[in-house]
């Protein structure tokens, strides 16, 4: 599980890698979801501030997955939970691009 998290950790810092690598990071932030009741508070901590660099870099990352994957037929594929927000990063990159619109007006 320490392999998965730092591995998780690590991916999120590079937002420019290919939609198939980020595709072996959401697969990865799956199996850590699985675990979270184990981890320590300093893992949580770590996991939330991977997941804050994940966010940060939504539409970079967004984009990247779309060019080898729709994240709408993974959802389909895979049926992930509300809880599994990672396997909804293109709606997460256009509710902020649409209020990031709003926002200019």
């Amino acid at each position: 599980m320490m392999r998965d998290l730092d591995q998780y950790a690590n991916s999120v810092q590079h937002p420019g890698v290919s939609g198939f690598e980020h595709i072996e990071t959401l697969e990865i932030r799956d199996r850590l979801s699985l675990r979270e009741h184990d981890l320590s508070e300093e893992d949580r901590e770590c996991l939330r501030r991977s997941d804050s660099a994940l966010l940060r870099n939504v539409d970079q990352i967004a984009a990247a997955l779309s060019q080898v994957t729709n994240l709408a037929d993974e959802r389909t594929r895979r049926q992930p939970s509300a809880r599994q927000w990672w396997w909804f990063l293109d709606v997460l990159s256009e509710v902020a691009s649409v209020a990031s619109t709003a926002g200019e007006s």
